[in-house]
């Protein structure tokens, strides 16, 4: 299954019931019935990785490599802030506000009402949301470009048999080459995801699903979540991209 499909329908279900959201990775007074349901279902999904061996808080695999400051550009991501050489990228902006920060030109997967946008050059893509056209919803980081499938040369018919038209992938014509960083931690396209869960903030509650690792995640903020896709299902999968996503927006 395409994984920024899965991470719709895992973002779409937990928005969908209860109207629930993440909780805050900074601290809150009082509990809500949001945060109540999100405890809940981070530890069903805890049990069910605990029992299916996809949990790795208690496994070892060393000493998480290094990765040094100082790459240009540089896009931290700490708390619920994505910080662009020193500016914020603030998700339900517009994709103008973020022109005024990001270098480079914007391209489109369409002139008039895009779904998608990426700076080609930065290896950054960011899809629109469906109820509010002009707003970003989320973000896409890329370490690493997406291997597309050869055309088959089958035609897709829709439920009423008429041909569809063959599916065109939009993401960024080349990856994130600067520095990139998560609560304190340096990553890059060769980092594992069972270095990220090592030395990211626990509060996010980053976790692999109930049966494998397709797309791991967890909280980024109030109301948003973060998730990574790896190159293969398993904890030792390196990091392709990285994407946050407001479940306000969905």
């Amino acid at each position: 299954m395409n994984p920024y499909l899965v991470r719709l329908i895992i973002s779409s279900t937990l928005f969908a019931i209860g109207g629930a959201s993440a909780r805050p990775v900074q601290d809150t007074a009082a509990p809500s019935a949001k945060s109540t349901f999100i405890e809940k279902w981070n530890n069903a999904v805890k049990k069910a990785a605990e029992a299916t061996g996809t949990d790795v808080k208690e496994r070892d695999f060393g000493e998480p490599r290094k990765i040094p400051p100082g790459g240009k550009p540089e896009i931290i991501l700490r708390k619920d802030k994505i910080v662009y050489n020193g500016q914020v990228l603030e998700l339900g902006k517009t994709a103008a506000q973020w022109d005024a920060i990001l270098p480079g030109e914007r391209r489109c997967d369409r002139p008039v009402n895009p779904v998608a946008c990426a700076w080609d050059e930065l290896g950054i893509m960011i899809v629109f949301s469906d109820k509010f056209p002009k707003k970003i919803k989320d973000v896409t980081i890329y370490l690493r470009l997406p291997i597309v499938e050869e055309d088959d040369g089958v035609v897709r018919m829709s439920v009423t048999g008429v041909p569809l038209p063959p599916l065109n992938p939009f993401y960024p014509k080349s990856t994130f080459s600067g520095y990139l960083e998560l609560d304190g931690y340096g990553i890059d396209r060769n980092s594992m995801f069972w270095e990220v869960l090592k030395k990211t903030d626990n509060k996010r509650n980053i976790h692999c699903g109930l049966r494998d690792c397709i797309v791991p995640g967890g909280n980024f903020g109030r109301e948003s979540l973060i998730y990574f896709d790896l190159d293969k299902p398993v904890m030792t999968g390196m990091v392709n991209n990285i994407n946050i996503t407001d479940l306000t927006l969905n």
